[in-house]
């Protein structure tokens, strides 16, 4: 049986750049798993949730649109109404989130039933700010100072940790009802009559140690963001193909269309490049091994991946020499263990104060024998070492003098129970 492959089961993500939304299917937000709205490597949003008089809407469909846009469609369950029991399956709920710079959302409800309806629309939204790999580590550590304002129908939340500042502003635009905001929850009241809409869009702006990102208020047209540029500029010069198997074009363009999202920019000098990240979303960064390796397989279809990650890598390796300024490996001038000090410390021996290599007064291969055996001579029976009865250095004479083993009078190589240190 073959094996069945999910990717991201019941999730959706959308990304600008290293900005990235990660919700459920149904579009909510779960401060316990690891999904939210991320900018520059933060948890902006951790919470979402969207009811009609705090019932949960009935999912009808989701899916991204684009890599930077996703549509979800819902509709309600029964709702009970100050106007009595509103039946299910009545309204046509539809949410467009938006990626770009910050992120755009528009809500739409049409009224398919034959009498007027009203009700309170509830956003529930929350911010912890927490790092990107505590969430995916599932491990939040709650640390700084936070604060949310509600003033002029916009909704202000600022985390500061020291240096370290960011922000979300929530802000409702061409509502068809005001927004109010208590409990943690925008709340708008609304009322539809029958085939008709009711509409709102909310803008969300994102800030991170002074720098502000807008969203792009209307999603339905060009991305113009910098991310939405370059990615236009890769399909547009990124490898065509051509094929009459529509099914094999579809692949192609798409895997085009998906490479393009995982562009990150690289400066070098004011020149700029491109070169893939690892993966969206959690791995929107520069990691040597991925990037190399989708750069070499991507080469005929834009081969300047290859030029951005090798400039970019470079960039990042070390600029110094491990030992400068003419000082040799453990500092000025002194030597490999310092100021004259033998390998183990002040005239000491090497293992040791007058104790011989391998013990007190053991041999190097055991008690009271030679190198090579029981009281061999160091090259053989009584041969020297370049032929018969020749010394090393002349006839019959041993290499250390007339007669003598190797470290004295017939002495072996080590000596009887002293060993050559000792001595």
């Amino acid at each position: 049986m073959p094996t069945k492959v999910i990717v991201n089961p019941n999730l959706i993500t959308i990304n600008d750049g290293s900005s990235f939304l990660v919700t459920g299917s149904d579009g909510s937000i779960d401060d316990n798993q690891a999904q939210g709205f991320f900018v520059r490597d933060t948890r902006l949003i951790s919470y979402y949730e969207i009811s009609l008089n705090r019932y949960q809407l009935s999912l009808l469909a989701s899916s991204n649109i684009t890599h930077h846009s996703a549509l979800y469609q819902f509709t309600n369950p029964e709702l009970t109404t100050v106007n009595g029991i509103f039946p299910s399956g009545s309204l046509l709920v539809t949410i467009r989130r938006d990626i770009v710079g910050g992120m755009h959302e528009d809500i739409e409800i049409t009224n398919h039933h034959l009498e007027a309806v009203e009700f309170q629309l509830m956003l529930a939204i929350r911010s912890d700010f927490a790092d990107i790999f505590e969430v995916k580590a599932k491990k939040i550590l709650t640390r700084g100072e936070t604060a949310t304002t509600w003033k002029d129908g916009i909704l202000s939340t600022e985390y500061r940790n020291g240096s370290f500042v960011r922000g979300i502003v929530t802000e409702t635009v061409c509502a068809s009802s005001t927004a109010r905001y208590a409990n943690g929850r925008l709340m708008f009241d609304v009322a539809i009559a029958p085939g008709k809409t009711w509409h709102t869009s909310i803008n969300t702006t994102a800030l991170a140690n002074g720098e502000i990102l807008k969203p792009q208020e209307n999603s339905t047209v060009s991305h113009n963001t910098k991310a939405g540029e370059t990615s236009d500029e890769f399909l547009t010069n990124a490898t065509k193909l051509r094929s009459s198997n529509a099914d094999i074009q579809g692949f192609y363009q798409q895997a085009i269309i998906d490479i393009g999202a995982l562009r990150i920019e690289v400066d070098d000098n004011g020149h700029k490049f491109w070169m893939p990240a690892a993966g969206i979303p959690w791995f929107m960064a520069v990691f040597g091994r991925d990037s190399i390796i989708t750069s070499l397989q991507t080469m005929a279809v834009y081969h300047d991946f290859a030029r951005g990650t090798l400039v970019r890598l470079a960039q990042l390796q070390a600029t110094e020499l491990r030992f400068a300024d003419n000082k040799s490996r453990f500092g000025d001038r002194k030597s490999y263990f310092a100021d004259n000090k033998s390998y183990f410390g002040d005239n000491k021996s090497y293992s040791g104060d007058n104790k011989s290599y391998f013990g007190d007064c053991k041999s190097r291969f055991g008690d009271n024998k030679s190198y090579f055996g029981d009281r061999k001579s160091y090259f053989g029976d009584c041969k020297s070492y370049f032929g018969d009865n020749k010394s090393y250095f002349g006839d019959n004479k041993s290499y250390s003098g007339d007669n003598k083993s190797y470290f004295g009078d017939n002495k072996s190589y080590s000596t009887s129970l002293l060993s050559r240190i000792q001595t």
